[in-house]
């Protein structure tokens, strides 16, 4: 406890509201910048606008969640209904940075961790939008798994390069396979680069739960919209595969952020069918 001005604060509730304050503005630059993935908008010096009248958003209008709050989730010039992904995504890394900051366990690292994280979360956005996977991030999130293997204890190169090359036959093999029998590829380009990324931060065996996790929640989704829809799925239909992948991706990196979080301990795959 300190004591400021007569009132009594934790330092923990500093930071987990400081947490919270930076994972939203985090998160509103991974909507703006999945959002803008594949347009002439640049993710930095674009002015965010209103997609409906053009309206330039001014600086007290992207106050992260708060502003979308006051303005009822409308655009203050047209009144058109904004589009609720940002707000999500701003209270999403609020969560995660409230999280962060009650563990009181920071350590230089984790600013690679944060980084890939949030660099993934574009490549869920841009993905599910526009069926594209920027390869900036992706090799960011590589190098930086690349650079945290070398230097921090719990992880190492070889294994890391191991996961990655295995993330890539994942999904190798069974395009070749589609290819020889339908003559056209399966898998875009970037899932190749994605499932590398997501290797260098995780074992063997998650790499293999990603991609399980991965394609079941995919023909889930698409069986699901083809039914709410009465569409017949076809198997030339196309879905965003790498927005799931990058989505359960995710998890070993949490897992490495929050170590001595005992529900992270264990291994993904129970984790998660713990959690059902």
């Amino acid at each position: 406890m300190r004591a400021i001005v007569g009132i009594s604060i934790d330092i923990q509730t500093i930071y987990v509201t400081l947490g919270a304050i930076f994972g939203a503005a985090i998160g509103s630059f991974v909507a703006a910048y999945g959002t803008r993935v594949g347009t002439p908008k640049s993710p930095i010096h674009t002015r965010s606008s209103c997609e409906t009248c053009g309206h330039l958003i001014r600086p007290l209008e992207l106050i992260p969640i708060v502003s979308w709050v006051v303005l009822g989730g409308k655009c203050a010039a047209c009144k058109a209904p904004l589009f609720k992904r940002y707000v999500l995504v701003e209270a999403g890394f609020a969560l995660l940075g409230a999280l962060y900051g009650a563990q009181s366990n920071f350590a230089i690292t984790d600013i690679a961790i944060l980084t890939s994280i949030a660099l993934l979360s574009v490549c869920i956005i841009s993905d599910s939008e526009r069926m594209l996977l920027p390869m900036p991030p992706m090799i960011i999130v590589f190098v930086l798994g690349l650079v945290f293997s070398v230097s921090h204890p719990s992880l190492h190169l070889l294994d890391q390069l191991i996961s990655s090359g295995v993330g890539v036959a994942l999904l190798g093999i069974p395009a070749s396979l589609y290819f020889l029998v339908r003559k056209t590829h399966g898998f875009g380009e970037g899932d190749y680069y994605l499932m590398a990324a997501i290797g260098m931060w995780s074992t063997p065996a998650q790499i293999c739960e990603v991609f399980y996790l991965g394609i079941v929640s995919c023909l889930l989704t698409a069986v699901s919209l083809g039914f709410l829809r009465r569409k017949q799925v076809a198997g030339s239909d196309a879905y965003p595969l790498g927005a799931f992948l990058a989505a359960i991706g995710l998890l070993p990196l949490i897992q490495l952020l929050f170590a001595e979080s005992q529900w992270f301990q264990r291994p993904l795959m129970q984790w998660l069918m713990s959690q059902v």
